[in-house]
């Protein structure tokens, strides 16, 4: 009788482990999504559109120094990739930010707890 309780509670753990079949049953086709290491410690998230380009960056903004943060953003998404600068929002006072954003011509910048880079061609509409 032991024997077969501790077969079971061996078994036990497989069965509650969830699967790539499980996740789709319940919540329907995953994201279009990978996660690059630019540098050790340093990891982005690309979310690309139904075309296969990049439709959102995300560069954790916590992980490295603001200065070594903003020199990725400049690598990944030159000033000849931005088009026109539009609006900056978010100031609070002259030198305080709230969750600033920058708005460009292709593409949207959330400076938050990360870099949230959301890109406006027609393929990345919802």
């Amino acid at each position: 009788m032991r024997l077969v309780l501790g077969c079971l509670l061996l078994a036990l753990p497989a069965l509650a482990q969830l699967d790539s079949a499980a996740m789709r049953a319940k919540f329907g086709t995953p994201l279009n999504r990978e996660t690059f290491r630019v540098r050790p410690g340093f990891e982005i998230v690309v979310d690309y559109g139904d075309n296969h380009q990049v439709c959102r960056l995300e560069i954790p903004a916590a992980t490295w120094s603001p200065a070594e943060t903003q020199r990725i953003f400049e690598e990944l998404v030159p000033e000849s990739m931005r088009g026109k600068g539009f609006t900056r929002t978010g100031y609070a006072g002259q030198y305080v930010y709230t969750n600033p954003t920058t708005d460009y011509e292709y593409f949207r910048i959330d400076w938050g707890n990360s870099i949230d880079v959301q890109f406006k061609s027609a393929a990345c509409k919802p």
